[in-house]
């Protein structure tokens, strides 16, 4: 509901009225309103400047956490690339297996190979290690969104029996109401 400019001007003066340490009664005989209206109208203003700054505070939160989980992203599509080089690596060794060179002896093609897998595993082990930590991070960041959207105090389902009598009387009020307005259509015609 939109607030009128004539109403958000009465609860700006009862908010500073308010600061000024007056009661709700004065506050309501000086504006001419009830001491309930003073109150709601203190009430709205505070609510009002919080709730701005909150949203503000909340969008840059969220963007920050962007920002944050931008590079991980990365991290974590790298390791698609490193298995392709992987898997390319230990194809081209297994060649060199497979076609030994004659200007090489086998136990040399098997030594290097050994260290190319070497190599391989240390480079992988280092790889998946940064994308664990880059899904951590991620968890973290993903929980701390979920604390500022409120989704983990998100109220469960009322799935009780008395619900469901509800949804079903309002389903049949509906059904109930759209027959008669198509039997008023019918006799209009």
């Amino acid at each position: 509901m939109a607030i009128s400019e004539q109403r958000r001007e009465r609860m700006a003066q009862a908010l500073k009225l308010r600061a000024d340490n007056w009661t709700y009664q004065r506050i309501a005989d000086h504006l001419g309103i009830s001491r309930t209206q003073a109150f709601e109208d203190v009430d709205g203003a505070l609510k009002e400047i919080t709730t701005e700054p909150a949203a503000l505070t909340l969008k840059f939160e969220l963007d920050r956490l962007d920002e944050m989980q931008r590079p991980l992203n990365e991290v974590i599509r790298a390791v698609d690339v490193i298995r392709e080089f992987e898997a390319e690596t230990l194809r081209v060794a297994s060649l060199e297996m497979a076609e030994p060179d004659h200007k090489k002896d086998q136990a040399q093609v098997e030594r290097d190979y050994d260290r190319e897998l070497e190599t391989t595993i240390k480079r992988t082990d280092a790889a998946l290690e940064r994308l664990f930590r880059a899904v951590d991070r991620s968890l973290k960041i993903q929980d701390r969104r979920a604390k500022y959207l409120g989704l983990d105090n998100a109220p469960a389902p009322d799935n009780s029996g008395e619900a469901r009598e509800d949804l079903q009387t309002l389903h049949n009020a509906i059904l109930s109401a759209a027959e008669q307005f198509g039997a008023a259509q019918d006799t209009d015609e």
